[in-house]
C-alpha cells in the first residue's frame, strides 16, 4: 500500500491540483508528502503539498489523501454494511448527495476524487482544512459545534426524507454491543488483574452487566425516537474550525465512515463523553459542559426549524451512551493486560498507567450517570 502512495506522480496530481486552484492552466512544480495517520487498520492519510504555476504566478496547493480498505488486520469486520465500520462508507457517502446543501455553520471536506485500486483499496482525495482559529477548543466552541451538529441533524428531521441506502449504518448500536460482546464476558473473571481491576472496579463491572441484560430494551427505546442522519464520531479529532466564505465560524466534520440512521440526540454522546474522556475538557467540569452542549445542540435543531421535545432528544442521547459503556473493556482490556504497552501508554498521555486507570474509571462513571438518566427517562 505504502509503495503504491510513494509512486503517486505528475499525472496523478496535476489534474487534482486544478481541481483545487480552479485553474485548468495550472502547472505542477514540486511536491512533498507527509504521512499523517499510517496505522492502515483504518485508513492511510497523506498530505501532498506543493507549488504550481498559474498564468506566471506560482500558487501554493495542498490535498489529503486518504486510503481505505478492507484490512485484513482489523479488529472488526469491516466488510458487511451492517457492521459499525463498514470500510466502504465513506467513499460511498462522498458518491452519494448527503453532503450537498449543509447548513451555513456546518461542512465536509471537498472529495476531489475517488480511485478505485487493484489492491482492493479506495483513494479519497481530499480537501486540506486549514483550521482558522487553530488551537485548543474551549467548551463554548464544542458547544457551538453542538448547535452546528443539531443543525445537520435537522435536516433529516424537516427538509429531507431519511435516506435508506444500504451502506448506511442502520442499528449500529446493536452492532456496537454484538462487537463488545466476548469482552464484555471476560470481565468479571479479571477483576482480580490489578490494571484490569483499576479501569473497571465493582461498581463499574455491575453497571457494565446491567446494561448488558438491558440492552435490548434501550435498542427499542433508541430505534422507537424520531430517526435522522447522525456523523456518531464527533470528537475534536474529527472536527475542525474554519470561517467561511460569508464570514460564519464553520465546523468542519472529518472521517464520515460512522455515518448512520440513528435517534435525534445521539449525535451528542460522541462529543460530550469524548471531549472529557480525551481531556479536551476537564473532567470535573463534565457536568456543567454536557448542560452547556444539550443546550446548544437543542438551539440548532430549532434554528432549521425543528422544536421537538426536550425530553425526547435527551432520551436519544442518553440512550446512546450505551456505546461507549459496552464498549470501553474491548478497548481496554488487552492494553491492561499487555505489560510491554504500558511505557509508549504512560509517554503519549503524560500520566502514569494508574493515572490513566482511574482517569477512564471516572469517564465510566460519567457515562453511566447518563445510562441512569436514560432509565429514569424510559420510565415516565
Amino acid at each position: 500500500m505504502q509503495e503504491q502512495i510513494d509512486a503517486v506522480d505528475t499525472q496523478i496530481l496535476l489534474p487534482l491540483v486544478r481541481q483545487v486552484l480552479r485553474q485548468e492552466s495550472a502547472v505542477l512544480n514540486q511536491w512533498t508528502k507527509t504521512p499523517i495517520h499510517s496505522s492502515g487498520t483504518f485508513g492511510i492519510v497523506t498530505r501532498f503539498r506543493g507549488e504550481a504555476t498559474v498564468n506566471g504566478e506560482p500558487q501554493l496547493w495542498s490535498l489529503i489523501l486518504k486510503v481505505v480498505h478492507n484490512a485484513s488486520d482489523a479488529p472488526l469486520d469491516r466488510s458487511n454494511p451492517s457492521n459499525s465500520r463498514y470500510w466502504q462508507r465513506e467513499p460511498l457517502v462522498y458518491q452519494s448527495d448527503l453532503l450537498t446543501d449543509l447548513p451555513d455553520g456546518f461542512a465536509a471536506p471537498c472529495c476531489y476524487a475517488i480511485q478505485q485500486q487493484e489492491s482492493a483499496a479506495l483513494w479519497l482525495w481530499q480537501e486540506d482544512i486549514v483550521e482558522n482559529p487553530a488551537g485548543k477548543w474551549s467548551a463554548e466552541r464544542f458547544a457551538l459545534a453542538a448547535r452546528h451538529f443539531g443543525q445537520f441533524n435537522a435536516l433529516f428531521l424537516t427538509e429531507r426524507p431519511v435516506p435508506t441506502h444500504e451502506w448506511l449504518g442502520h442499528n449500529l448500536l446493536r452492532a456496537v454491543a454484538k462487537e463488545a460482546e466476548a469482552s464484555l464476558l471476560r470481565l468479571p473473571e479479571l477483576q482480580t488483574h490489578p490494571l484490569v481491576g483499576r479501569i473497571f472496579p465493582p461498581d463499574i463491572v455491575a453497571a457494565n452487566q446491567q446494561l448488558w441484560q438491558e440492552r435490548e430494551h434501550f435498542f427499542a427505546v433508541a430505534e422507537q425516537l424520531p430517526q435522522t442522519i447522525c456523523h456518531r464520531d464527533a470528537n475534536r479529532r474529527n472536527l475542525l474550525s474554519r470561517i467561511g466564505s460569508a464570514g460564519q465560524v464553520q465546523t468542519v466534520a472529518l472521517d464520515w465512515e460512522d455515518v448512520a440512521v440513528a435517534a435525534v440526540g445521539e449525535e451528542l454522546a460522541a462529543l460530550t463523553i469524548l471531549a472529557p474522556a480525551l481531556r479536551e475538557i476537564p473532567l470535573h467540569d463534565a457536568e456543567e459542559f454536557d448542560r452547556l452542549v444539550f443546550a446548544q445542540y437543542m438551539a440548532g435543531l430549532a434554528d432549521v426549524g425543528w422544536h421537538g421535545d426536550a425530553t425526547t432528544v435527551r432520551l436519544g442521547y442518553t440512550t446512546a451512551c450505551l456505546r461507549y459503556g459496552l464498549a470501553l473493556p474491548a478497548m481496554f482490556i488487552d492494553l491492561a493486560l499487555d505489560e510491554s504497552r504500558h511505557a509508549a501508554l504512560e509517554a503519549r498521555n503524560g500520566q502514569t498507567v494508574a493515572e490513566f486507570a482511574d482517569h477512564w474509571a471516572e469517564v465510566q462513571r460519567f457515562i453511566f450517570r447518563r445510562i441512569e438518566e436514560a432509565r429514569r427517562l424510559m420510565a415516565r
